[in-house]
């Protein structure tokens, strides 16, 4: 199994982030990137455990089962880029540093030939 980094990416639902205030809104954005970069390495349940804490603490209501979900997305081997964003594509949040996975080699190059068809 390849544990490299890989970018996280969470979507929220429009009608979620709709029937938050602008504070809470930011809260709940803090919460997820505090919880990413603090905890790169923590477990599941770790990450779910911080996350239902702090979730309470900024008086924002999130089922168990959105909870779990949550921690899935964000833990994760290393430090990694994080996007959060709702479902209608607005980006609340973009942290994009370069992943500690080392990048791959390039395995085929293609001839630049102007005769070669589309398909091959």
């Amino acid at each position: 199994m390849n544990d490299a980094p890989i970018g996280r990416t969470v979507v929220l639902n429009k009608g979620f982030v709709d029937s938050l205030s602008k504070g809470q809104l930011q809260a709940y954005v803090q919460v997820l990137v505090d919880a990413s970069e603090n905890h790169p390495d923590a477990d599941k349940e770790i990450m779910r455990e911080e996350l239902e804490r702090s979730f309470q603490r900024i008086g924002v209501e999130i089922s168990p089962v959105e909870i779990d979900r949550t921690a899935e997305q964000l833990v994760g081997e290393g430090a990694a880029p994080l996007t959060i964003s709702t479902n209608d594509g607005t980006i609340l949040f973009e942290r994009e540093e370069r992943s500690s996975a080392e990048p791959t080699q390039e395995t085929h190059a293609d001839p630049a030939d102007p005769e070669r068809p589309l398909y091959s």
